[in-house]
């Protein structure tokens, strides 16, 4: 047994019976905070099945939820379930074509039990603004320690993790916390890049900044900035120690749009100007938007790789296997070490075929936004949908300079289950409702609050019956 193993099994049994335990609306907890605080890269014993402890402490939440009739009860089947199949279905179609079926099935196997069954988990946990909360709670004060991990690799070059990560699959040596190559200059000096437990700088950056936008919902609670503003303040450590521009992109964008709340009942002619720009922008310029922006990140020459990654990638390095993909990196990438272009890394690995599966998925999600919106009354509903919607846009856009692998996939899989579940979430919690009646020969106002699934029930007295 390797010195990692006992840590691993440690949170193994921890997590699962707190998976298990723990109250309905706090069950999917354990399994989010196991994802972004421990080490994606570390197995169970024995390690040839190649088992996390995170895939087996999904493993048993998804299985509470199915066997539990309470849980089980307020699940429906939807179209976006059936979109989330068909995307599994088409990578583990385009792996079959390219790898073969035994190859294919174990790798496929191991992504439906790292990230559909967390997105499946979420599917029938967050069905009410409590459970949503709890959730959102976890992580940012999970992020707390994480921050300050990072920002001690981030002053030293040191990630004390390391020293069990390098026992992993892929192994992560010392020497890697202390690569020079991992340097940026920002705040006036040359600082390293934080990754803490992630497997890789931008990864953990994107952590936080999805957190940025998702957490102000956490006012509504009780419309009070304490306890949860403190937490929430310290996010932008993580996203500037991880020194990279696709967390700072993702964390602007999102709340530039969330900004934009105000005005969200002019989103049609936002929608036509912005189209319009691009038109004009795609007539007028002999260049894509990609090389029209590659000079605003950290280091120019990481943006103009991604130019000509993509160039490569448009321009024949895709030929002859643009249907099913390579099924793994191939010698023909050779000259670049990262696929770091989210639609370029799916459509290598998985062609065509995994690209349509995932985007027809997201679009699903998406549709469940809109079907949110319709059914969104109070500012708060309205609030809710303004910032998963904000932080889904700006997901996207970032994706065009990032791709997302490691502990971030499986965690934007549980994003994409709260936007699944976003008609369900919209119009729980607590309700405030008005009763006009007479006292005294006066007119009043009886005002109640009322939690998710109260009534309110007119007793008339014995003998006044209508």
């Amino acid at each position: 047994m390797t010195p990692d193993q006992p840590f691993s099994l440690a949170v193994f049994i921890l997590c699962s019976i707190l998976v298990y335990v723990l109250p309905v609306r706090y069950a999917l907890v354990p399994l989010a905070l196991s994802i972004s605080l421990y080490p994606s890269n570390l197995l169970l014993p024995p390690p040839n099945i190649g088992l996390t402890p995170q895939r087996m402490i999904g493993a048993v939440l998804i299985l509470r939820c199915m066997t539990t009739p309470a849980i089980r009860s307020k699940f429906k089947w939807g179209m976006v379930d059936w979109a989330a199949v068909f995307y599994f279905l088409m990578i583990t179609a385009s792996q079959i074509m390219t790898q073969g079926p035994a190859k294919a099935i174990n790798n496929r196997g191991g992504f439906f039990l790292s990230a559909l069954v967390p997105y499946w988990c979420v599917r029938f946990l967050i069905t009410d603004k409590e459970s949503f909360r709890n959730l959102i709670k976890g992580w940012i004060w999970g992020a707390v320690p994480l921050a300050m991990l990072g920002a001690y690799q981030f002053q030293t070059g040191n990630n004390p993790v390391f020293e069990i990560m390098k026992y992993g699959v892929p192994k992560i040596t010392i020497d890697k916390s202390i690569r020079e190559v991992d340097q940026r200059f920002i705040l006036g000096d040359w600082h390293y890049r934080a990754s803490a437990p992630f497997l890789q700088c931008i990864m953990f950056g994107w952590f936080f900044a999805l957190l940025v936008g998702l957490g102000t919902n956490l006012f509504w609670e009780k419309r009070k900035l304490l306890p949860w503003i403190v937490p929430w303040c310290i996010l932008p450590v993580g996203i500037i120690v991880s020194i990279a521009g696709g967390p700072m992109m993702l964390a602007a964008l999102s709340m530039m749009i969330i900004g934009l709340f105000p005005f969200r009942a002019m989103w049609k002619p936002a929608c036509w100007v912005i189209l319009v720009c691009l038109l004009v922008m795609a007539a007028v310029s002999n260049r894509n938007p990609l090389e029209l922006l590659a000079n605003a990140g950290f280091d120019p020459t990481s943006s103009w790789y991604r130019v000509g990654l993509q160039k490569y990638t448009l321009h024949g390095g895709m030929s002859g296997h643009w249907i099913a993909g390579y099924g793994e990196i191939p010698g023909e990438y050779a000259a670049f070490h990262d696929l770091c272009i989210h639609w370029i890394y799916l459509v290598v690995i998985n062609g065509l075929i995994g690209a349509v599966g995932f985007y027809v998925f997201m679009a699903a999600c998406a549709w469940q936004l809109w079907k949110a919106k319709q059914k969104a009354n109070s500012i708060e509903d309205q609030w809710f949908g303004w910032t998963l919607l904000a932080v889904w846009i700006a997901s996207l856009m970032s994706m065009f300079v990032v791709s997302l692998f490691g502990e971030m996939y499986f965690i934007y899989h549980m994003f994409l289950g709260l936007l699944a579940n976003a008609p369900i979430i919209v119009g729980g919690g607590v309700r405030h409702v008005g009763v006009m009646a007479e006292i005294d020969g006066k007119p009043v106002m009886l005002r109640y609050t009322l939690k998710q699934g109260q009534r309110l029930a007119i007793v008339r007295p014995p003998g006044n019956e209508v």
